[in-house]
């Protein structure tokens, strides 16, 4: 009898334990969800057609570069063979550079257009607030992370993925 109190007293505290972690994290948005909702919200008279239709387009984009974003995990991930090799050869890690940025290009083109597609389903009114936007960037203009955002140039891209280096001066 003793040991069932204690195997059912355990099991609560575990429970109770797990509910308490899991209740005290900020709930998670995926980014196209944040985007719905902070982004469309913002805009002006958008109309029921007007918002399945941008719906639409998006899904369209994520099916478009879900696959995209697979092979340039693929590429580096053959990018950090190349580089922990015990001989590293630097003309196959520069070929591969190349190609992870053919591929992140060929991607922002992508995005590039799909932005446009969605630009061209707004009135006036509404571009102008659209054309204010920064994917990635809050209300404040900061970006994920804690870091302000920039606002021109190749900068943003940050340290490379297999630097050690965490903070920047």
């Amino acid at each position: 009898m003793k040991k069932k109190i204690i195997i059912i007293t355990t099991g609560l505290i575990i429970v109770s334990l797990l509910l308490t972690i899991g209740l005290a994290q900020k709930p998670r948005w995926g980014k196209a969800k944040w985007q719905r909702a902070g982004m469309l919200a913002k805009l002006p008279d958008l109309t029921e057609e007007q918002q399945n239709k941008i719906e639409e387009l998006r899904l369209n984009f994520q099916k478009e570069m879900s696959p995209e974003r697979i092979k340039v995990s693929k590429l580096r991930l053959e990018l950090k063979e190349l580089l922990i090799a015990d001989k590293p050869d630097l003309g196959k890690i520069n070929s591969q550079l190349e190609d992870i940025n053919k591929q992140r290009l060929k991607m922002e083109k992508a995005r590039i257009k799909h932005r446009l597609e969605v630009r061209e389903l707004l009135t006036e009114k509404q571009r102008l607030i659209f054309d204010q936007y920064r994917p990635g960037a809050n209300d404040f203009g900061w970006r994920r992370g804690g870091r302000p955002g920039r606002r021109a140039g190749m900068s943003g891209f940050g340290n490379p993925w297999w630097s050690d280096e965490t903070t920047r001066e």
